[in-house]
């Protein structure tokens, strides 16, 4: 059976990867915000016609798939924070059970 010390230090680690996945969603979102808004702007403006129209579309969908895989990304970091927590007190109850804790 685990120690109290390595069940908070288990959620510690979780909680910490959950952490990394938030910042890379949120340094994708900067990316989609600053450089794909601006990129797509400026290709409106200065380039016109069919396949202006076209390029612009397929980048659009490209954006919406960018943009699903960073609240996949977000709700991934969010599951695996409250699974650790959940599992931390549990594990903790376990322990105090047990007369261990």
């Amino acid at each position: 059976m685990k120690n109290e010390y390595t069940i908070h230090m288990e959620c510690k680690q979780a909680n910490e990867r959950a952490e990394e996945l938030a910042d890379i969603a949120e340094s994708l979102r900067a990316i989609r915000k600053n450089d794909v808004d601006d990129f797509t702007a400026m290709t409106g403006r200065y380039w016109t016609g069919e396949n202006s129209r076209a390029f612009l579309g397929k980048v659009n969908q490209a954006v919406s798939k960018l943009d699903e895989n960073i609240s996949r990304i977000d709700a991934a970091a969010q599951t695996i924070s409250e699974i650790a927590e959940q599992t931390k007190a549990a594990e903790l109850a376990a322990l105090q059970l047990a007369g261990k804790g």
